[in-house]
């Protein structure tokens, strides 16, 4: 069964580098770094900002065909095929690690746009990640999302993201760490330390 999911997996890999290698000059990176000031969608405010600590979980959604070519938030170029998501207030353009929590397939992801704004959703991804954590069909799953870092402007990086941080199965090490919590009011951002696991970033 363990070769079985390894042949599947390698398979899963090679058609996903196919599928990158034919979209190089919609992934063209000529964004900027950019966090951003606080913003207001639906009566919602949302405090963009760098937590080195920050973990997550909620829904995960995708987005794809209708969005495909455009600018995203931080001037980059969406592509469906590439290995990219959208976060409310992470930086652009930076990486997180995406687990499905159902499977335990992960993958480091290019966070290079905003949103989503609903259903308890914490991060959007590329058609082509939620084929690699097995949830397009379905459209939706509960994940983890686990910041990793900074990710360069001019790198195109689809290819290491895919080849060297896609796991199959395999739950990533976590310690104790402490992260800040922020809640948005109409008046004040209240701010409150929380104790959760945060993943290693490898």
């Amino acid at each position: 069964m363990k070769n079985i999911k390894c042949i599947i997996l390698a398979a899963g890999i090679i058609a996903a580098t196919s599928a990158l290698a034919t979209a190089q000059n919609v992934s063209a990176r000529t964004g900027t770094y950019r966090v951003g000031k606080p913003y207001v969608v639906a009566g919602k405010t949302y405090v963009p900002h760098e937590d080195l600590l920050y973990r997550a979980e909620g829904n995960a959604s995708w987005y794809g065909a209708d969005f495909h070519g455009r600018r995203t938030a931080n001037g980059e170029v969406y592509n469906m095929k590439a290995i990219s998501a959208a976060h409310p207030t992470l930086p652009l353009p930076s990486y997180v690690r995406v687990t499905n929590l159902v499977n335990l397939r992960s993958i480091v992801v290019r966070v290079n746009d905003r949103g989503p704004y609903r259903n308890n959703r914490v991060i959007d991804v590329s058609v082509q990640v939620a084929k690699l954590l097995n949830f397009y069909e379905r459209g939706i799953a509960r994940v983890r999302v686990e910041y990793v870092g900074r990710a360069a402007l001019d790198a195109s990086d689809d290819t290491k993201l895919l080849t060297q941080t896609l796991r199959n199965d395999t739950p990533t090490p976590s310690v104790p760490t402490t992260s800040v919590l922020r809640v948005v009011t109409a008046e004040r951002v209240v701010q409150w330390p929380a104790i959760m696991p945060a993943s290693i970033a490898e």
